[in-house]
């Protein structure tokens, strides 16, 4: 009903007011509840929600309890917040606003449990969809603004992106804010205030997450290009303050900067395992083994003709990533290349973008936008190429990016269904009254195959997910209590990890099965465990569990089950409906 209201609006008519709150007021309800409720229901049809947790949400949690940005000791344990300040070394991650907001959240809500934490996630990016929203409405008109709201929501990488945590939640709320002021300013009489207020929330955005720097760059260089030079100042000049006050002093403690250079102290390569655990198995092969398992992978790369050239050129970007072994000229391209393909054929993939329908829709709205604007089409897309050249070829990253640019992506979209229903009454010589009759055919064939490819999205993120193990464990941990400084051995994915610690508040480090394998047939597991201070270990197979213990005398925490949560049969019905 409302979706009709709004279709059937006169907006050729200019509306006073007071009409123009009411309706900005009730859509603006709507789309937070529609957006809530959309990105929960996994939770709700599953019966538990999947999540991935980043090492973000233990520092804001260390952050918040010790007032240190730490979370590792030197051999990269996972400390308890108890030991933090006695054992624990600075971290080295970048994206450290939103591990401090996070802990000024915690300040005033306390520290929430992991389910809380999504419910957080949610909202957070249910208030960016609406101020990604306002900016539209001003752009264009209420109706765009509406439809775009719709296709945000159901988007695959956006439904998904609430359930990673600690990653864009604050980032894309500071974005957020700068596009609605950077749109805002040329229409006002105070246009200066909101550009300067444009470059702080630009300057915020890129703290909270420091791969949106690349927006901050390219925005650089097309206000140069264009010869805005008062736009360019009056937004980098307050940018340039705030990261000389707050990044710049930092820089050298950072960890991306082993993106861009391999003369990196050993200190800053050392400090967290997320950096470095993207080569090696786990802190004690780092630590202890490092000369002969880098031996092993550049002999890989050289000799092994059993491995394929993508294969090896995986293993230089990682080399590369993590300040290890620079590249050169000719394998940056050959990577870059790779990469370049892969970040493009995520805009045509099912489960991340909807298909080729969906970029057919791009296209158009792309073609629509440079009719109604040119400079506004040439800025969003000259954004996304501008970013997947430097992603590609040199920061050398290949996860995707696509949230990066959500809002030029909807945009194009909503665009895009808009120009189909053009074309179709044109086609059919309809009169215009036709239009809003097709755009709402078109919009819910697109939503409903939104839904298609985000059930496939998220029947592989539950496949592949551990929290219902992850959760059985902590509970486990929690029924031994464990002494903080006893140490449990975990064979995890990393992620898992940090879940694990946060959940239990205990000491966990990752031992990889065959790093122990290893140990085992050496006879010195002992000392290793004994160095790590390893008194528990989890998650280990019976066969090798029964080997440690025999070897080392540590406690196996449990064996636990995980019983599957079965859905009831109205849930099974609508998800099969979806299929």
């Amino acid at each position: 009903m409302i979706i009709k209201q709004v279709l059937h609006i006169n907006w050729g008519k200019k509306l006073n007011q007071s009409k123009r709150f009411i309706i900005l007021g009730a859509m603006s309800l709507f789309i937070l509840f529609l957006a809530c409720v959309i990105w929960y229901s996994p939770a709700v049809f599953k019966g538990y929600p999947t999540y991935t947790m980043t090492g973000n949400y233990l520092l804001g949690r260390n952050i918040y309890q010790t007032a240190l940005y730490s979370a590792e000791n030197d051999f990269n344990v996972i400390l308890s917040s108890n030991l933090i300040k006695n054992q624990g070394h600075p971290s080295a991650l970048g994206n450290k606003l939103t591990s401090h907001l996070y802990a000024q959240l915690f300040r005033i809500i306390g520290l929430p449990n992991n389910h809380f934490l999504i419910l957080i996630s949610i909202i957070l990016h249910a208030l960016v969809l609406l101020l990604f929203t306002y900016a539209i409405s001003y752009l264009f008109n209420f109706k765009i603004a509406f439809l775009f709201s719709l296709i945000y929501i159901f988007l695959p990488f956006n439904w998904c992106l609430p359930y990673h945590l600690g990653t864009y939640e604050f980032a894309l709320l500071f974005l957020a804010s700068f596009f609605l002021c950077y749109f805002f300013w040329k229409k006002h009489k105070k246009k200066y205030f909101f550009l300067i207020t444009s470059g702080v929330f630009l300057v915020l955005s890129c703290l909270s997450k420091e791969a949106l720097f690349i927006v901050a760059a390219f925005l650089f260089c097309y206000l140069w290009l264009i010869k805005q030079k008062k736009t360019l100042t009056y937004i980098f000049v307050p940018f340039i303050i705030v990261c000389s006050f707050y990044y710049l002093p930092q820089v050298k403690n950072n960890a991306y900067m082993q993106l861009f250079t391999t003369h990196v102290p050993e200190h800053l390569k050392a400090a967290d395992f997320a950096t470095f655990g993207h080569v090696y198995p786990d802190p004690y092969t780092y630590h202890f083994e490092s000369k002969n398992y880098l031996s092993n992978l550049r002999d890989k790369i050289i000799n092994n003709k059993q491995s394929s050239s993508v294969e090896k050129i995986e293993i230089m970007k990682s080399l590369k990533n993590t300040g290890i072994q620079d590249v050169g000229l000719i394998d940056r391209i050959k990577i870059g290349l790779i990469l370049s393909f892969r970040h493009l054929f995520r805009f045509v993939s099912l489960d991340d973008f909807g298909g080729p329908f969906m970029f057919l829709l791009f296209l158009l709205g792309l073609y629509n936008l440079r009719q109604r604007n040119k400079h506004l089409a040439h800025f969003f897309m000259g954004w996304i190429l501008f970013s997947i050249f430097l992603f590609s070829f040199i920061i050398l990253t290949g996860r995707s990016h696509l949230m990066d640019f959500n809002l030029a992506i909807a945009l194009f979209i909503t665009l895009g269904l808009i120009t189909l229903s053009q074309i179709t009454i044109n086609f059919l010589n309809l009169k215009k009254g036709w239009l809003n009759i097709f755009l709402m055919i078109f919009l819910c064939t697109t939503l409903y195959n939104c839904v298609l490819s985000s059930h496939i999205s998220w029947s592989r993120i539950y496949d592949e997910n551990k929290n219902l193990l992850v959760n059985a464990y902590a509970q486990e941990v929690i029924k031994k209590n464990i002494s903080d400084n006893a140490v449990i051995a975990a064979n995890l994915h990393f992620n898992d990890i940090i879940n694990l610690a946060y959940s239990t508040n205990k000491s966990v480090v990752k031992f990889a099965p065959k790093t122990i394998e290893n140990l085992l047939k050496n006879n010195k597991l002992s000392l290793a465990f004994k160095t790590y201070n390893i008194q528990y270990v989890i998650g280990y197979t019976d066969e090798l569990t029964q080997g440690i213990i025999k070897q080392t005398h540590v406690s196996n925490i449990a064996h636990v089950p995980v019983k599957t949560i079965q859905m009831s049969s109205y849930k099974n019905f609508l998800m099969n409906i979806m299929k």
